[in-house]
């Protein structure tokens, strides 16, 4: 039988559906998630995995709310373009690790956001034109 941080005790636990709230730059976003429950106590049993789980969804779900620039389009386009992260950078006019954090899908400020979409989105409209 598993052992409850908690309350000390060697319990079972239970599987339920809960929610977390993640605050993310004034947003708050909502994260459903699947727990397990101490049934001896009622609290929540700690798991490294499903927390960062929680937190990459609520980093997606803001970056989607935002509308910004998907990662694999910015990785893409530096393909495509042949750029380092530092010739990129360059480029956009923000810092590497703006561009090393937007590539791999964290965030960044929506001033870099909309500074990479006007670099990546402003050259496909001037092609298209």
């Amino acid at each position: 039988m598993p052992f409850c941080d908690a309350c000390g005790r060697n319990s079972s636990f239970a599987v339920v559906n809960r929610t977390r709230t993640i605050n993310i730059r004034g947003m708050d976003i909502h994260i459903p998630y699947r727990a397990e429950v101490c049934i001896a106590c009622g609290e929540e049993r700690y798991n490294d995995e499903l927390e960062m789980l929680i937190l990459d969804k609520a980093a997606s779900a803001y970056r989607d709310k935002q509308r910004m620039l998907p990662s694999e389009q910015i990785a893409r386009y530096m393909e495509k373009n042949h750029l380092t992260a530092e010739e990129m950078a360059a480029r956009v006019g923000c810092a590497v690790g703006d561009i090393l954090r937007a590539e791999k899908g964290r965030l960044v400020s929506i001033e870099t956001d909309q500074k990479l979409k006007d670099t990546i989105l402003g050259q496909k409209k001037a092609q298209t034109a």
